[in-house]
C-alpha cells in the first residue's frame, strides 16, 4: 500500500504493469472494483479522500477496467460528490505528461531535441 505514490492520484489513473489476478468484478455506488490491485487502489483512495483527495480514479490493464470510482466531492457547496461519470478540468495537468513524454521520446533519439542546423 505504502508503494502507491502520490502521482498516480490524478484524474486519470493506468497502470500497465500490474500483476495480473483474477476477481470478480464488484459494482459499487457509481462505480466499478474488480480484483485485489482495484480493491488496494480504492481502499487507498478511500483513505485519504477525508484529508482533502478529491477526483475520479481509471485504472486499466490490457483493456480490463480494474477500478472507475470518484471519491470525495464534486461540487462541495452544494455536497454533490464525484462518480465514475465525473467530469473533470484536467488544467494544466497535460504540461507534465507532454514533457515525459517529450522526454521518454528522447532517450533512445526517437525525437532529438535541440536547433536543427
Amino acid at each position: 500500500m505504502k508503494r502507491l505514490n502520490f502521482f498516480f492520484l490524478s484524474v486519470l489513473i493506468v497502470f500497465s504493469n500490474c500483476t495480473s489476478e483474477q476477481g470478480k468484478t464488484v459494482q459499487i455506488q457509481d462505480g466499478i472494483v474488480k480484483g485485489e490491485t482495484g480493491k488496494q487502489i480504492d481502499l487507498y483512495l478511500t483513505r485519504i479522500t477525508p484529508f482533502g483527495f478529491s477526483g475520479t480514479a481509471l485504472v486499466a490493464k490490457d483493456g480490463e477496467i480494474l477500478l472507475n470510482k470518484g471519491y470525495g466531492m464534486a461540487i462541495e457547496s452544494e455536497g454533490i460528490p464525484n462518480s465514475a461519470d465525473t467530469v473533470l478540468s484536467t488544467g494544466s495537468i497535460t504540461k507534465q505528461f507532454t514533457a515525459a513524454a517529450i522526454l521518454k521520446l528522447e532517450m533512445p533519439r526517437t525525437l532529438t531535441l535541440g536547433v536543427v542546423q
